[in-house]
């Protein structure tokens, strides 16, 4: 039976040609448009799903109402806020912060130009990010202990070990401030990242602590 249905079928395709090229062209289109957006959507609901916890972690956002214009939202909040919200929210067990900065990183004859994520040194232990080498409890409590990823470990010191290694810092948005733009300071890794996955919302390869930071430069500064 199946195989009379076969050999109609392919009567007609033969018979019809234009038409049985549309027909399969079109369905073909379909099925592909299709399968395109379930992977799409797919990959949209599956940023930070691959963080242990990830289901318990939110980003604080802050809208701003303009009057005449439409809400502008934006994921950046003053820094104390959720300091505030964990001390007096119950529900809020811990908090943590990450700004991102430009910043130029040396190592050797080697000088790049990175966005460098600076953190509150519990940021690991909030979200815990896979670590190939250091304690996620201890990387980031040291005033010059940065974490960084197996990208930026190779780039700057290519197959050897790079904890221990020193990279060294100028802020790269002092603006017309002379003595932050000249600080330079010694950064120790202390720990290496994994590779973060592109469906993240933590764009970061280099995790600097950002009170020791603030504190170094302004201790720099104040001896230039």
């Amino acid at each position: 039976m199946f195989r009379n249905y076969l050999v109609i079928a392919l009567r007609n395709i033969v018979r019809h040609k234009l038409y049985s090229f549309i027909n399969i062209a079109g369905l073909a289109v379909g099925l592909a448009c299709a399968i395109l957006i379930i992977l799409f959507v797919r990959d949209e609901l599956s940023y930070d799903k691959w963080i242990p916890g990830g289901d318990k972690l939110y980003r604080v956002e802050t809208t701003f109402h303009v009057p005449g214009r439409g809400d502008i939202v934006t994921a950046q909040t003053t820094m104390p806020l959720t300091v505030t919200m964990r001390d007096q929210i119950p529900e809020v067990t811990s908090q943590t912060r990450l700004v991102m900065q430009g910043m130029s990183m040396i190592a050797g004859d080697r000088r790049f130009s990175e966005t460098v994520a600076t953190v509150d040194s519990n940021f690991l232990q909030v979200i815990p990010l896979p670590l190939v080498s250091g304690d996620p409890h201890t990387v980031l409590s040291r005033p010059d202990g940065i974490v960084i990823s197996e990208r930026i470990a190779h780039k700057y010191f290519g197959d050897a070990n790079p904890i221990g290694k020193t990279l060294s810092t100028g802020r790269g948005d002092c603006g017309q401030d002379s003595v932050c733009a000249n600080t330079m300071i010694s950064l120790r890794v202390a720990g290496v990242m994994r590779d973060l996955p592109h469906n993240t919302q933590i764009d970061a390869d280099i995790l600097v602590p950002y009170a020791s930071l603030a504190n170094r430069m302004s201790e720099d500064g104040k001896q230039n």
